[in-house]
C-alpha cells in the first residue's frame, strides 16, 4: 500500500501543472477585468482632471500643499503596512482629507472638485469589486483543475471505464469534502478535542475508503475481508502520513528557494495532488490487488 501510494504520487506531479494552469486562465479573466474597469476609470477621471486644470486657477504649489498636508496626516511609521494601505484607498481619506485641503489651498476648485472625488471614489469600488472577482476566477480555475486532475489522477492510476472513474471522482471528492465540513464542525463546538477528532477522522476516512474501493474496483472479483482489514487500514493511514510528510518538506522547500507568492501559488496545487493521490491509493491498490489475482489465475 505505502510502495502503491509512493509510486502513485511521483508519477502525479506532474499534475501540479494541470491545476496551475487552470489557476492561471482564472487569473487571466480576473486580470483582464480589472485592466479593463482600471484603464476606463482612469480615463474618465483624465478627462474631469484636465476640465478642472482648464478652468481651475492654482500652482503646482497650492496642489503639492494640499496633497503634503492630507498624506502627512497618515501614520506611515507605525509599521502596520495593511492599516496604512487601508486608510489610503479608503473613501474617507480622499473625500475628508485630501479633497478637503484642496478646497483649502485652492479658492476656485469647489465646483469641479466634487465630480474628481466621486471618480477616485467609483475607481476604488470598481478595482476593489474586480479584485475580488479575479480570487473568484482564480478558485474556479483551482476547483476546475482539481476536477480534471483528479479524473486523469483516477484514469492513470486505476482500472476502470470513463463512467465509473467520473463516479469515483465524484464519490472521492464528496468523502473528502463531506469529511471536512464535519471536521471543522466539531471542532468549532469541541476545540479541546481537536485531536480526538481529527483521529477519529482518519479512521472513518480509511473505513469510508476502503469500502469504496473494493465496491469499485474489487466487488465480485475478490472477497470483501482481502480488502478491508486491519493491516490494510494501517498501511493506507502511514501511505497518508509518508505522502503528507514529502508534500510538506517540498513546500518548505519551496518557501526556502523562492519568494512567498511563488510558494504559495505552487504549493497549493501541490497538496491538492497529495490529497488526490491519498483518495486513489486504495483504489489503485485494489485495482492492482485484482489484477495480480487474475493472473495468478
Amino acid at each position: 500500500m505505502i510502495k502503491t501510494g509512493l509510486k502513485n504520487f511521483v508519477n502525479n506531479l506532474k499534475y501540479v501543472l494541470v491545476i496551475l494552469g487552470a489557476m492561471f486562465i482564472g487569473l487571466l479573466f480576473g486580470v483582464y477585468g480589472l485592466v479593463t474597469v482600471a484603464t476606463r476609470g482612469f480615463e474618465t477621471l483624465s478627462t474631469d482632471i484636465t476640465n478642472v486644470a482648464t478652468e481651475v486657477t492654482a500652482s503646482q504649489e497650492d496642489v503639492k500643499n494640499a496633497f503634503v498636508e492630507a498624506f502627512t496626516e497618515i501614520d506611515f511609521d507605525s509599521g502596520n503596512i495593511d492599516e496604512v494601505s487601508s486608510k489610503i484607498i479608503s473613501e474617507e481619506f480622499w473625500k475628508d482629507k485630501v479633497i478637503s485641503k484642496l478646497k483649502d489651498n485652492i479658492s476656485n476648485i469647489e465646483p469641479y472638485i466634487e465630480q474628481v472625488g466621486n471618480d477616485i471614489v467609483k475607481i476604488i469600488e470598481e478595482i476593489t469589486h474586480q479584485i475580488i472577482l479575479t480570487f473568484i476566477f482564480m478558485a474556479i480555475g483551482l476547483f476546475a483543475g482539481y476536477l480534471l486532475s483528479h479524473y486523469l489522477i483516477h484514469k492513470d492510476n486505476t482500472k476502470g471505464k470513463i463512467f465509473k472513474t467520473l463516479l469515483a471522482t465524484i464519490l472521492d471528492s464528496v468523502i473528502a469534502v463531506g469529511l471536512i465540513v464535519l471536521a471543522t464542525y466539531l471542532i468549532s463546538i469541541w476545540s479541546s478535542g481537536f485531536l480526538l477528532i481529527a483521529l477519529s477522522y482518519v479512521i472513518i476516512y480509511n473505513i469510508l475508503t476502503l469500502i469504496e474501493s473494493y465496491i469499485m474496483q474489487g466487488k465480485g472479483k475478490v472477497k470483501f475481508n482481502e480488502i478491508f482489514n486491519f493491516k490494510n487500514a494501517i498501511l493506507l493511514f502511514l501511505s497518508n502520513i509518508v505522502i503528507t510528510m514529502i508534500t510538506v518538506v517540498i513546500i518548505v522547500i519551496l518557501f526556502l528557494l523562492t519568494n512567498i507568492l511563488v510558494a504559495l501559488f505552487v504549493a497549493v496545487p501541490l497538496i491538492l495532488v497529495a490529497i488526490i493521490t491519498n483518495l486513489v491509493t486504495a483504489e489503485s491498490y485494489v485495482s492492482n490487488y485484482v489484477k495480480q489475482k487474475e493472473n495468478v489465475k
